[in-house]
């Protein structure tokens, strides 16, 4: 597993696109269907030979003990928490809007990785 650098992390900032070629960004909104989520990131790394981040945004405004010990073990891993009441829309366009890599990915929570 590759985890995104400092240096791709600043090309949003920057509008540096060349840095963050090839990099992945998945998108996962959390409904609240956890079951998979954590067999699908071990998935993801064992799978997924490219550099990657993982985004997850909070659409219902709890998230588990579980996944947010998750988040803070991967650098590469971030959680939005987008609030309750907010649609899959949002929290798509927060999770798109905070990625950094040239290509986006959509998985939604139920979805097992395998």
């Amino acid at each position: 597993m590759k985890a995104l650098s400092e240096d791709v992390a600043m090309c949003k900032i920057d509008f540096k696109k060349e840095c963050n070629r090839g990099a992945v960004s998945i998108i996962i909104p959390l409904t609240g269907h956890f079951k998979h989520v954590g067999l699908s990131v071990a998935k993801i790394k064992e799978n997924t030979p490219e550099v990657y981040e993982i985004i997850f945004v909070d659409c219902r405004g709890s998230t588990p003990k579980k996944l947010r010990k998750l988040v803070e073990k991967g650098s590469n891993y971030q959680l939005i928490r987008a609030g309750k009441g907010v649609g899959q829309t949002e929290c798509l366009n927060l999770g798109i809007e905070r990625s950094v890599g040239e290509y986006i990915v959509i998985l939604r929570d139920p979805v097992m990785v395998t």
